[in-house]
């Protein structure tokens, strides 16, 4: 990616080994992938899958422009160019100017963060987001067989009601989903691609390759047994 950034703009980047820091803001550090030679700017590099170029389309996504603003706070830098190569088949850069208004706000919010939850060990509020999820799963992958009374969680109740209305809801949009797919595909038949109000729609044959885990463990149990991993996790269910 920084080879394709430097074909395209001229510009001649170079590798910075370690983590940056700033006396300024002491909770922040950064990683840049290569320092612009001759600014006083970085170039962040991003690799994606197919299914991320039209996230591309309208300029930078905007979980990776907080990132450089972050990077720009740490650096001093005035500004900074992201370049991504989408599905290894389309490449795109862009050029973020610094925004002191923003990266005081960042900053604000990464210092409230790092001195009220990270050095008081103390859990941020749910956000909805797949990494509080995998969070609380890693920090809590132990459970013991008691049982305890819920009465913190506010308006309880009607969380409870509310995640019932959920599940109904979505129980009825993926049946609403599979009537769709069914209707198109028994139009479909045999064949693979389709148009339809200028969208395309595959229906592609595909193979795959699995053990009979079953017939391994009658055959061959030793062996089955000894490529086995066992992982532990837990269940979360409402009734």
């Amino acid at each position: 990616v920084a080879e394709l950034f430097t074909e395209e703009t001229g510009l001649k980047v170079r590798n910075v080994n370690g983590m940056l820091k700033n006396e300024k803001y002491p909770f922040a550090i950064a990683n840049i992938d290569r320092a612009i030679v001759g600014e006083k700017a970085f170039l962040e590099c991003k690799t994606t899958n197919s299914f991320s170029i039209k996230e591309w389309e309208n300029g930078v996504p905007l979980h990776y422009e907080i990132q450089c603003l972050h990077y720009m706070a740490v650096t001093g830098a005035t500004h900074c160019y992201i370049a991504a190569l989408l599905g290894n088949e389309k490449f795109v850069w862009h050029k973020i100017n610094r925004d002191e208004e923003v990266i005081e706000n960042l900053m604000k919010i990464e210092s409230e963060f790092w001195e009220e939850n990270v050095l008081k060990d103390i859990l941020p509020i749910p956000d909805g987001s797949d990494a509080y999820s995998e969070f609380l799963k890693a920090r809590y992958k132990d459970s013991v067989r008691e049982k305890i009374e819920l009465n913190l969680l506010e308006d309880g109740s009607l969380k409870l009601r509310r995640y019932d209305e959920i599940v109904s809801q979505m129980k009825k949009l993926k049946g609403e989903k599979q009537l769709i797919e069914q209707e198109i595909q028994s139009e479909m038949r045999e064949f693979e691609l389709a148009t339809l109000d200028g969208r395309i729609i595959t229906w592609k044959g595909a193979t795959k390759r699995s053990i009979d885990t079953k017939k391994l463990r009658e055959e061959m149990p030793d062996i089955a047994e000894k490529y086995t991993n066992i992982s532990s996790y837990r269940t979360f269910k409402i009734k």
